[in-house]
This record gives structure tokens, sequence and C-alpha cells, in this order.
């Protein structure tokens, strides 16, 4: 779903931005997100900080997908070399592979703080998994679910319940999705690495 007005405002820039660059990025990276030479996709790439943070490890090839059209907009300005921003919802990666958007293999995904705002993120789970290669992973943050219900009470951001997730309900669908997981906590929230460790049917 779309970001409603307030919490679109929130999070841009300032605190958002000192948060993603200098806790988020470091645990992915200490988590074995590799970059350098890589294909990256970022799932819900927002105005486009997490390309810029990315881009200076290098990438092959970056694509950042946003289901706003003011993300996608603000992304595309700030000019980030090698990279490239389309509007896509993120239940249709799939598309990807048919529509000459990305015409690479996705060898890395990454989610920052995007899923908890997807009522069908068992999909977006899913259609992950089938696009990575075999050794691919994906790399994803997210809120424990009383901090997205706190925001929903008190600031109105309105979260959609079907993606109120716990981190064990999380967990588990990774698992049994086939993923090799490793999760660690951050604060508040948490962070995952689901890598793919056989062939994918």
């Amino acid at each position: 779903m779309k970001l409603n007005a307030k919490e679109f405002g929130a999070m841009q820039g300032g605190v958002k931005e000192f948060i993603h660059k200098h806790l988020e990025m470091r645990v992915l990276r200490k988590l074995g997100l590799h970059i350098a030479g890589n294909n990256i996709l970022e799932i819900g790439c927002g105005s486009g900080f997490g390309a810029e943070l990315i881009n200076a490890y290098h990438p092959s090839n970056y694509l950042g997908i946003d289901l706003m059209p003011q993300q996608i907009e603000l992304a595309k300005r700030r000019n980030v070399k090698n990279s490239q921003f389309e509007l896509l919802d993120a239940t249709q990666i799939d598309k990807l592979s048919t529509s000459g958007l990305f015409p690479h293999q996705v060898e890395e995904i990454v989610v920052f703080r995007i899923l908890h705002h997807i009522p069908e993120w068992k999909k977006v789970l899913k259609e992950s998994y089938e696009k990575l290669p075999p050794g691919g992973s994906i790399y994803i943050i997210e809120p424990y679910r009383f901090l997205s219900k706190l925001a929903d009470l008190f600031l109105a951001w309105q979260h959609p319940k079907e993606a109120l997730f716990s981190t064990a309900e999380f967990e588990q669908e990774m698992r049994q999705l086939g993923f090799q997981i490793e999760s660690i906590s951050i604060g508040y929230g948490f962070a995952m690495r689901g890598t793919i460790t056989k062939p994918v049917e």
C-alpha cells in the first residue's frame, strides 16, 4: 500500500536517513550483503537514499522499485549513477523478466522497512525466492510489530492489519519458502538474511 501523507513526510531525510546509513546499512553488510559487481534490486526504494548507499559499494546494476510515483520522482532527481528507478508493485516483481525493465539476473534483493506496508507480503517473499538464483540472498529490515501498532495509534500511519506480522511468523514464512535464514535484533526491529541454498524449481 502507499504511505499516507503523514508517514510519507516522516520518511523524507533527517533521522530516517541517519539510521539508514549509520545502522541499517552497516547491519546488512555485517549479515553478508555483497554489492560490488552484483545486480541489486531494492524493493520499496522510496526517495532513493538507499540507492545512494548501495551505489557507494559499486553494484554492477541497480534497480529500485516503488509503488508511489512521488517517491520515484524524488529518487530520479538524485541522479544516482548506474541506477534506475521504476514504478512497480512489489507483488509483481515476476514481471521484470518479461517487461524488459531490468534485463539482468537479480543476485541480491534489499528491503528497508517496507514489507509491513504490504498486505500481500508473503507473495513478495515468494516471488523474491523465485527471482533469486542459488546462492542469492534477500536482506530485510523490519520494525517489531508493537512499534507499527504504536505508530498507528499515536501517529495515524495506518499500516495494513494483514502486514502486522510477528518476528516469529515472518521467520516461519521464510523457512517454509526454503530460505536459509540468519536474523539479528537491531533494537527497534530485526535484520534478516534469507539465502537460496538449493536450485529453484
